[in-house]
């Protein structure tokens, strides 16, 4: 928000900005990791409690609390070479600062292609293949309403070859390590 200031003497008007708004937040994460076989199951899911206080006559902040809630599952598969797998994440219709936001989901598929034994890898990924990451917002004013849709267009398709150099296994070595420093001192006995 800006709070407005306009002198007419000198024909100039100057914005500045205001502190209008305080969000309190209270919520949770838990996520689980489940692996059966060649599949493996990641999930998430994110809750926490919203609340803005406004301080401008401005904007109403009656409504302006929720329960914001998102959830992803990413779900791998690993065949000989190949290594499938599938990312949705949704977040539910909540509120972020002042905004009420809607929907927004994202649809992730890919295979990686391990075409030389850990040397020479090819990644084929398309992302949010559904466009869903598009942003429907609204904010409530006194006297109007103000909404606003903004197209993240996140589709894509990404294809990536990677090759790694030089040996892949670290060389050791037993080490006998001990905490005696008493070659390190002078000698002090006379």
């Amino acid at each position: 928000m800006q709070n407005l200031t306009q002198v007419v003497d000198d024909l100039f008007t100057k914005y500045s900005p205001k502190n209008c708004l305080t969000i309190n937040t209270f919520g949770t994460d838990a996520s689980y990791n489940f692996s059966f076989g060649k599949f493996n199951l990641y999930s998430s899911v994110s809750m926490f409690y919203v609340k803005a206080k406004s301080y401008v006559d401005e904007l109403d902040d009656k409504d302006l609390r929720s329960l914001n809630t998102s959830f992803s599952a990413n779900l791998s598969y690993r065949y000989k070479v190949l290594n499938f797998y599938a990312n949705y994440y949704h977040v539910l219709p909540g509120i972020e600062e002042s905004f009420h936001t809607g929907n927004i989901d994202c649809v992730g598929l890919g295979c990686k292609i391990d075409i030389i034994k850990n040397k020479l890898l090819l990644n084929i990924q398309a992302q949010d293949i559904f466009s869903g990451t598009k942003s429907n917002n609204r904010t409530e004013y006194k006297d109007y309403v103000f909404r606003n849709r903004i197209n993240n267009d996140n589709t894509s398709f990404r294809v990536g070859l990677t090759y790694n150099f030089g040996k892949q296994k670290a060389k050791k070595a037993d080490i006998n390590i001990s905490n005696n420093e008493t070659n390190r001192l002078p000698d002090i006995k006379k």
